[in-house]
């Protein structure tokens, strides 16, 4: 099990690039698709309990250890849910915002959750999930769905699932193997799944230097930070990975340098906003 659904990001990050602004209704979407994303998370818990009881990593979680009873839970995640669904409604957001999240929640705890116990590749539901939670940001602003920042803002965070699970599974090989979530560790061996790793990590990184473009920014200080930010990433990914150890650091330098590169791009476009908008107020 994992907490894939609770991107704190994502989708923020989607509606101040589509809209150029960090204000109230930023917050509003910030605060009622994170309620959405906890609902899952907790349903997802319920789901699993009984794997996360027989796994190192995961066994002192409330429910396998016995902290909070299924029934609470279960009224927890709805609960979470309807607020979260309820409040983007109540907002008056674009259905297409409502209905992206709606979809989210479905493939995460309808598709995936019940896939990952019966095949690998209940991978790719995961990467759909997990790209969709930019998209019902940018939505939630009101532009359209045919622009290419919000398709390369979704492969960034697609292609950021499986090395994000990747690195789990090999931290934690002892608690996979011989169990009944299926992974390629019984088809890979573990220098080969690093190379597929790697590899997967070069292609996230690519498509973070691709964001500044598609979005239009020309600043060349942000270039270069974003240059820095892809060989700290490579970088330090081909060194661990050669080492053959490492792997929660990276699991971290993963999360931070995806985080930094999009949050790069979203005070670029902050500040191209506020730009244009001085003149005007002068």
């Amino acid at each position: 099990a994992d907490n894939r659904a609770v991107l704190k990001d994502p989708f923020a990050a989607g509606f101040v690039l589509a809209s150029g602004e960090a204000g109230l209704q930023a917050a509003i979407v910030f605060a009622c698709i994170l309620t959405l994303a906890a609902g899952a998370s907790c349903l997802n818990n319920c789901q699993d309990r009984r794997l996360d009881a027989g796994m190192a990593r995961t066994m002192n979680r409330p429910l396998p250890a016995g902290r909070i009873s299924l029934v609470p839970a279960l009224i927890l995640a709805c609960v979470l849910l309807l607020v979260g669904g309820i409040g983007l409604v109540m907002a008056r957001f674009p259905p297409s915002a409502v209905l992206a999240a709606a979809l989210s929640v479905l493939l995460y705890n309808g598709v995936y959750t019940p896939l990952k116990r019966l095949t690998a590749l209940s991978l790719l539901p995961g990467v759909m999930c997990g790209s969709l939670p930019p998209l019902i940001g940018w939505l939630a602003a009101g532009a359209g769905i045919t622009d290419p920042a919000v398709w390369c803002l979704m492969i960034i965070f697609g292609l950021w699932q499986p090395p994000h699970f990747w690195l789990v599974v090999i931290a934690h090989a002892g608690d996979y193997l011989g169990r009944e979530v299926p992974t390629k560790l019984g088809v890979f061996s573990r220098v080969q799944l690093s190379r597929i790793l790697f590899v997967w990590t070069v292609m996230l990184g690519v498509s973070i230097q691709a964001l500044p473009l598609v979005m239009g920014v020309t600043s060349p200080v942000l270039y270069m930070l974003e240059l820095v930010n892809f060989a700290i990433l490579t970088g330090l990914f081909s060194l661990c990975l050669l080492k053959q150890s490492g792997y929660r650091m990276l699991f971290a330098v993963l999360n931070v340098c995806v985080f930094a590169g999009v949050l790069l791009v979203i005070v670029a476009r902050l500040c191209a906003s506020a730009r244009e908008y001085l003149p005007c107020a002068s």
